[in-house]
C-alpha cells in the first residue's frame, strides 16, 4: 500500500450545526480529546483531524470507533493492524498520512515569525546556512521560486514529518537532524551522517501552507 494523504478544510465547522453533527459520529477517546481543547478553531482542526482517521480507518476495513494504542513515545498505533497514520493540523487544513509502515506527516500555515532566530537556535547548523543564503521575499526572483521565509517552513515540516514517523517526537532535538532541500531531491543527515532509510515527499498545493510526509522507505502519496 503506498501512502495514502486525506485532507479537509474545516472551515465549514464554524457553523454549530455541522460541528455538533460530525462531533458525534466520532468515538467517545477522540471526542474527549476536542473537549480538552479550547480554542473554537483549535477544537474545529482536531474535529477535522478525527473525522479523516475514521474516514482511513473505514477506507482500510478497520472499525472507526477503535481506540489506538500507545507507542513508547506516545505515538499512537493500532496494534496487528499494519495500518500506520499521522494527523496534523494548521491554519484551516486536516491531514491524515496512513501507510503500512510507519508514516509521519506534517503541515504548517506559514505566518509571521522570526524564523532566522528560531531556524539559529532550534535547527542544525547546515539548515540555518541554508535559509540564511537564500534571498528575503523583497529580493527574490519569482524564478528561484523559494525564498528564505518559505524555506524555513518547508525545512520545518520537513523535520516535523521526520519525527513523527520514527516515533521520537520531540525527544529527538531538532539540532541533532539536518533535513536539506536541493537540486537532487532532500537529504538526511542523522548525527551528522547520511541516512537513507526514510524519503520524503512535499505538498505543495496547500494555500498559504506547507507540507511534508516522511516514510520510513520509498513511496509516494496518492492525495484524497
Amino acid at each position: 500500500m503506498s501512502v495514502r494523504l486525506y485532507r479537509l478544510d474545516v472551515s465549514e465547522y464554524a457553523d454549530p450545526g455541522l460541528f455538533e453533527s460530525a462531533y458525534f459520529s466520532l468515538p467517545v477517546y477522540r471526542r474527549r480529546k476536542i473537549d480538552r481543547i479550547v480554542p473554537e478553531a483549535e477544537k474545529r482542526l482536531s474535529l477535522g483531524a478525527g473525522l479523516l482517521l475514521a474516514r482511513a480507518m473505514t477506507d482500510a476495513g478497520l472499525d472507526p470507533d477503535a481506540e489506538p494504542a500507545l507507542g513508547a513515545n506516545g505515538k499512537p498505533f493500532f496494534p496487528g493492524t499494519g495500518f500506520h497514520y499521522s494527523l496534523s493540523h494548521s491554519g484551516t487544513v486536516a491531514l491524515c498520512a496512513v501507510a503500512d509502515r510507519e508514516v509521519g506527516v506534517d503541515v504548517e500555515q506559514m505566518r509571521e515569525t522570526d524564523f532566522l532566530k528560531l531556524a539559529r537556535r532550534f535547527f542544525a547548523p547546515e539548515e540555518y546556512e541554508l535559509i540564511a543564503a537564500a534571498k528575503p521575499p523583497e529580493e527574490n526572483n519569482y524564478e528561484l521560486r523559494i525564498t528564505n521565509y518559505e524555506l524555513f517552513f518547508r525545512i520545518w515540516t520537513l523535520k516535523e514529518s521526520f519525527i513523527k514517523a520514527t516515533g521520537e517526537g520531540m525527544s529527538r532535538p531538532l539540532g541533532s537532524f539536518a533535513v536539506l532541500p536541493g537540486a537532487d531531491g532532500i537529504a538526511l543527515l542523522v548525527d551528522g551522517k547520511p541516512e537513507t532509510g526514510h524519503v520524503f515527499e512535499e505538498i505543495s498545493d496547500i494555500p498559504g501552507c506547507r507540507a511534508a510526509i516522511c516514510l520510513k522507505e520509498d513511496n509516494h502519496a496518492d492525495t484524497e
